[in-house]
């Protein structure tokens, strides 16, 4: 009997490498960087959603943590990414170890040209449930839309729970987010930078929602880049998103 298993298992031997490689084609993780768990950005630590072998929520998506979706970069600028490996398309999406509360959230974004293609979503957002969220979305869903910003307190199926505008492409031009929570209200802002600091800049959206549908509780800070209903973006192209800065004020103290 065993001089037979060691005839079978010589027999396989020489196929051993294709099958080898085959099962890595088909399972091979998300190559280019080591996967992690955490980042360091902005002086906070944050969590990296990893999903390589199941679609979950938004989307939903598969998920990477790998470098080519997550990396802080040399100067300390936060790359988000939607990859396409071997046929399948990963997300990317990191959020707060904690809870901030009440305060003024900001994020400065560098958006390339083509995030704006359908499909793609880039999420700056406070999250504890799908009722007790709140969003920044830059996506052009529609093709004949001109909106490809939104600011959401969800349910977004509430009129008054949504505001859209349009924003310009030019690429390479910095912009700044932001949202001020307080017991009694959400103050969305979105800002043009008219230097390399972002220290000069122009109020172009604001918005102010006092709704019933408030959201309470610890709600922890998101940063997403993501795919509608895991759809390739319109134009087949990956996309990048670069984050210079995350910064936090509680209530009663100014965003330096």
């Amino acid at each position: 009997m065993f001089n037979d298993i060691r005839f079978n298992l010589n027999d396989i031997l020489p196929i051993l490498p294709v099958l080898y490689l085959s099962l890595g084609l088909i399972f091979a993780p998300v190559r280019g960087g080591q996967a992690k768990e955490k980042v360091e950005f902005s002086g906070y630590t944050w969590q990296v959603k990893h999903f390589l072998h199941q679609t979950v929520g938004p989307g939903p998506n598969y998920w990477s943590s790998s470098g080519r979706n997550v990396r802080v970069d040399e100067s300390g600028n936060l790359h988000l990414r939607i990859i396409e490996n071997r046929c399948r398309w990963y997300s990317s999406e990191v959020w707060l170890d904690r809870a901030l509360g009440y305060g003024t959230y900001e994020f400065t974004v560098d958006l390339p040209e083509r995030t704006f293609a359908r499909n793609v979503v880039l999420g700056l957002f406070n999250y504890l449930t799908d009722r007790k969220e709140f969003d920044i979305e830059v996506t052009k869903r529609e093709e004949n839309s001109p909106t490809n910003v939104q600011f959401v307190v969800q349910p977004s199926v509430r009129d008054k729970n949504i505001k859209r505008f349009p924003l310009d492409k030019k690429e390479g031009t910095k912009k700044v987010f932001s949202y001020t929570w307080t017991r009694n209200e959400l103050i969305f802002r979105f800002e043009d930078c008219n230097d390399k600091s972002c220290s000069k800049r122009v109020l172009l959206e604001e918005w102010k929602y006092r709704g019933d549908l408030l959201p309470r509780g610890d709600l922890r800070t998101h940063i997403n880049l993501w795919l509608v209903d895991g759809k390739p973006p319109s134009d087949g192209r990956e996309v990048e998103v670069i984050l210079e800065d995350f910064t936090f004020s509680p209530l009663g103290k100014e965003v330096s």
